[in-house]
């Protein structure tokens, strides 16, 4: 490491022979931004290696890109930058947590966490009797059940997420707040958010036994009620309720695309640009998240991605398997299967959750 950083200083005049596209000044600037880059995700690779190739990866043809832009049009691609940044804040925000919270954190003060998504889900249901007077939903309507999220879709997986931070509570407070979070998960009629919710239930029942099999079976009948009431009051409730909502017909409209650069992808913010034009409807995620970062940062970033998740699992299967750890690893998972039907990782309020949930593997005792 001491002759790269050397050689970084060594070799910093001489940058404008790399970089013959632009003038001296940005040529050393792409120079130093790249090598502080690469600086950077050595240190966090002592962390965790997929983090930081991802990173690594997705910085590289970030810049490879804004370079090319501006080699040829002589403008800055601010909008090509941006969606690195957020990438590169949430990679801050896992530096920050591995760097300052011990595992007792969580254990200690995480079960606060659950007042604010019970004032959420309270929030909700006022919406579901029209007493909210500040949050509208932002797809079709005042009459939409979002919390403080602003979608249903994204409230249900939020909830989902936030499900397994109950399994930390007392007994009867654990099993009184999961039973609230479901029944809200139900009104915002999301099949995903309540199939996810219903997955970590049934994981956290087998690997820490909250509920008696008496309680289970009254909550799957109670859901499964009210889950017909509700779809069965709306023309058309059971279509919706397994209506793909256009993601097949979107999907299929972005293969080609996939295909003109499956390796190397085209780089993060693609799908957002390639939006504006009319066949795409105005589609900003793919809504499936692995589709739409191995459109972006090809099979390369698309393999990163599931080796992180790969050893995420590693290390909770090698690790001490608690209340808290299996809590964590609920969380995780939640948002990898919201990744499937939604665009979690690019919602703050629910990739920072996942991002403190994957931190957990990587602290110290």
């Amino acid at each position: 490491m001491d002759k790269f950083i050397i050689g970084i200083f060594c070799l910093l005049p001489f940058a404008h022979f790399l970089f013959k596209g632009v003038d001296i000044w940005h040529a050393q600037g792409y120079f130093l931004q790249i090598s502080i880059l690469l600086l950077y995700c050595f240190k966090l690779s002592k962390r965790s290696k997929p983090l930081a190739c991802l990173l690594a990866w997705s910085g590289l043809l970030t810049t490879f890109i804004f370079y090319s832009i501006q080699a040829e049009s002589k403008q800055y691609a601010i909008t090509i930058f941006l969606p690195f940044f957020n990438l590169l804040c949430g990679v801050i925000l896992f530096d920050c947590l591995t760097t300052f919270l011990k595992k007792d954190f969580f254990s200690k003060y995480l079960k606060y966490f659950s007042i604010s998504v019970i004032l959420i889900t309270i929030y909700a249901v006022l919406q579901k009797y029209k007493l909210d007077q500040f949050y509208n939903g932002l797809a079709n309507g005042p009459d939409e059940i979002v919390g403080v999220i602003g979608n249903p879709m994204h409230l249900a997986h939020y909830l989902a997420i936030c499900l397994p931070v109950f399994f930390l509570l007392e007994k009867r407070l654990c099993k009184l707040g999961i039973l609230f979070i479901l029944l809200v998960i139900v009104l915002t009629k999301s099949t995903s958010g309540l199939g996810i919710a219903l997955t970590v239930i049934i994981i956290g029942q087998c690997l820490l036994r909250v509920f008696t099999v008496r309680e289970l079976c009254s909550m799957v009948w109670l859901v499964a009620l009210i889950v017909f009431l509700e779809y069965m009051r709306v023309s058309g409730g059971l279509h919706n309720f397994i209506a793909s909502n256009g993601r097949v017909e979107i999907w299929q409209k972005f293969l080609p695309i996939f295909q003109k650069k499956p390796i190397t992808g085209w780089g993060l913010g693609t799908v957002n640009a390639f939006a504006q034009q009319a066949q795409f409807s105005g589609w900003r995620h793919l809504h499936n998240e692995y589709y739409h970062y191995a459109l972006e940062l090809g099979l390369i970033g698309f393999g990163i991605i599931i080796w992180g998740v790969i050893d995420y699992g590693r290390k909770f299967i090698k690790g001490i398997k608690d209340n808290t750890s299996i809590s964590m690893a609920l969380m995780f998972l939640a948002f990898c299967l919201a990744a499937l039907f939604g665009y979690p990782s690019h919602l703050w309020v629910i990739s920072g959750l996942a991002i403190l949930a994957y931190s957990y593997q990587y602290l110290e005792a």
